[in-house]
């Protein structure tokens, strides 16, 4: 399985994550979103600020130049900037085959990488 990672994305691979996010909910492969809305450009915009800003960690799994999985850590804010909530999804079509795994190791030494050393998920 030849899996490339993306951790310092840009403004399209945002929004290719967008349209991979609305895909999965198409095929109610995801559960729902907070605001059970398809997401939008503006969102990938808003994300990009965030990582720009070191406030999100991204992972953004790749085969065959498309994406097979996604996962970001927001960066708490303040005293606990050492610590952030993890958020990790595996394409329906992927799953079972190790994906999410290479993912969570791949984060957590993104994480390590920019000082955040306590991860969360919910």
């Amino acid at each position: 399985m030849n899996i490339k990672f993306e951790n310092n994305p840009n403004l399209e691979d945002l929004i290719n994550v967008v349209s991979y996010v609305n895909q999965n909910l198409d095929r109610k492969a995801f559960p729902k979103i907070a605001t059970n809305e398809p997401l939008t450009h503006k969102h990938a915009k808003l994300w990009l600020k965030k990582y720009l800003l070191k406030e999100q960690i991204y992972s953004i799994a790749f085969m065959n130049g498309s994406i097979v999985g996604a996962s970001h850590v927001d960066v708490f804010h303040g005293r606990r900037k050492h610590g952030g909530k993890l958020a990790i999804t595996v394409d329906s079509e992927y799953r079972g085959k190790g994906i999410g795994e290479l993912l969570l190791k791949d984060i957590i030494n993104q994480c390590n990488l920019n000082g955040v050393f306590l991860i969360r998920a919910e």
